[in-house]
């Protein structure tokens, strides 16, 4: 497919392979939410309070990228993933519907236009989660996804950049089509770098980035309520990196309904730090706060088959034990507090694994 793109300023092509494999624990395996009734004992399995269970799960993972540049304003990017999650007996109930496959692939196309300081890019995405074994599809964890975009970034003075872009979704949710859409998307976002001393003498030395965004999505639906939903998502961030990394984000996205007659207005406030706690022992942690206004009739869809769209505290340690093997341990909590109408939830995950890297 790419042959015949190469120029005499082409370089060979790079690759990356990744290979992810450990053991989690999952505190609330079908995340369900508990309205403040007690759970009998002996259980009521038809009772949603008593399907809040917890199960071991081994998580498997494999990713590949490759990088190519055919010519000198030319750049190639292509990536892919593949993985699972095979779920263990869990505390009240079978968590076989859990067991997951994972498909996922994107193409990168960038051309440089040198004489006027911009770059033109077209990219092209997919994600596909589906039952593994003999599980039956679980609302709303299998789904598919995929979508084309093409983006114009312009380079200003004093590294100041505007990226403009635009392009077309399809979401696929397989348990019912009444909640499958399409949809085109548009989006502006500007970003700065301010360096704290001259990177080109001090490779140590600290740099802010600041970035905003604004996007706007129509996506219809075609099922036994046609609608169409328009999303309007605001976003402002600031990295600080030197001997840490500090990152803070607010995120606002209003939905609008008009098959529904309501919206949902959902507030995220993003808070990280990563550091080097001692031997190469790297630490990141996250704080996500998310506010929500409005019916949950319009809400935002699963992304990836770890979206939660609750607030939630992450800490995630890795540690290389060589130049290929690597070992990371992660703890998330998921709440549901600061939601305005939602009853409470809590689902926790530990996990621990090692990582296998090799490039060329």
């Amino acid at each position: 497919m790419l042959v015949g793109l190469g120029t005499a300023d082409a370089e060979p092509l790079h690759w990356h392979l990744s290979l992810e494999s450990g053991a989690e624990y999952d505190s609330n395996i079908h995340r369900f939410e508990n309205s403040d009734g007690d759970c009998p004992s002996p259980p009521d399995l038809s009772d949603p309070d008593c399907l809040i269970g917890g199960a071991l799960l081994l998580r498997g993972v494999a990713r590949l990228a490759v990088r190519w540049r055919p010519g000198e304003s030319q750049r190639i990017r292509i990536s892919g993933l593949g993985g699972g999650k095979l779920y263990g007996p869990a505390d009240l109930d079978s968590s076989s519907d859990e067991n997951v496959r994972i498909v996922s692939g994107d193409i990168r196309y960038q051309r440089m236009l040198r004489s006027r300081g911009a770059i033109l890019a077209a990219r092209a995405s997919y994600y596909d989660t589906s039952p593994l074994g003999h599980a039956s599809p679980v609302e709303p964890r299998h789904f598919a996804t995929g979508g084309a975009d093409m983006s114009l970034s312009v380079q200003g003075p004093d590294r100041h950049r505007l990226v403009l872009s635009g392009g077309y979704r399809q979401y696929r949710l397989k348990i019912s089509p009444s909640f499958d859409w399409r949809g085109d998307r548009y989006s502006l976002r500007y970003q700065t770098t301010e360096w704290l001393g001259d990177p080109n003498r001090d490779l140590d030395a600290a740099s802010i980035e600041l970035a905003v965004s604004y996007a706007i999505a129509r996506r219809y639906y075609g099922g036994s309520v046609e609608r169409t939903d328009i999303y309007h998502s605001a976003d402002a961030q600031l990295v600080y990196t030197g001997d840490r990394v500090y990152s803070a984000r607010y995120q606002l996205h209003v939905i609008d309904s008009n098959g529904y007659g309501d919206s949902l207005i959902r507030q995220r406030i993003h808070l990280g730090i990563t550091a080097e706690l001692f031997a190469e022992l790297f630490l990141t942690v996250e704080a996500n706060l998310q506010f929500d206004r409005g019916s949950s009739t319009a809400s935002d869809p699963m992304e990836t088959i770890d979206d939660e769209n609750r607030s939630s505290l992450t800490a995630h340690a890795s540690k290389a034990l060589s130049d290929t093997w690597s070992v990371e341990v992660r703890y998330a909590l998921f709440v549901n507090e600061l939601r305005s109408v939602d009853p409470s939830y809590r689902r926790q995950i530990i996990y621990a694994g090692m990582v296998y890297q090799l490039s060329r």
